[in-house]
């Protein structure tokens, strides 16, 4: 970190991928945060999450996203993001399973779910046909 902080190409620290999804534990991410921004209280730490929630279990199918499974997350960084792409034919049909807004719309609907997880952060949401 210490090398490339200072670079005028560094825009960002890029947090744990997905983090709710992959069932890692919000409290890690929360110290590693915190260690980051130590070491470069200059740059945002952004996280990314799937634009489905976690199984219950290893073997489970996912849920669908929800403000409440990646609220703990919102605590370790200063960015909290979706990747919804490439959008599925029909729209929505990797976000969750049913029920699930099958219209193109649903990239919004991911965005604001990570907006409601995060109040006062800013919301970055990727996504592509």
């Amino acid at each position: 970190m210490n090398t490339v902080k200072g670079h005028a190409a560094l825009g960002a620290w890029k947090g744990a991928d997905e983090p709710a999804h992959g069932h890692v534990p919000a409290a890690g991410c929360v110290a590693v945060y915190q260690r980051v921004r130590s070491l470069d209280p200059d740059h945002p730490v952004v996280l990314i999450e799937a634009p489905r929630g976690p199984s219950p279990n290893p073997d489970g199918h996912d849920t669908p996203l929800t403000a409440a499974v990646i609220a703990p997350y919102a605590k370790a960084c200063d960015i909290h993001g979706v990747d919804i792409y490439p959008v599925s034919k029909p729209p929505g049909l990797h976000a969750g399973g049913p029920p699930v807004n099958t219209d193109l719309s649903v990239v919004g609907d991911m965005t604001r779910i990570v907006a409601r997880a995060s109040p006062g952060k800013q919301v970055w949401t990727t996504s592509t046909t």
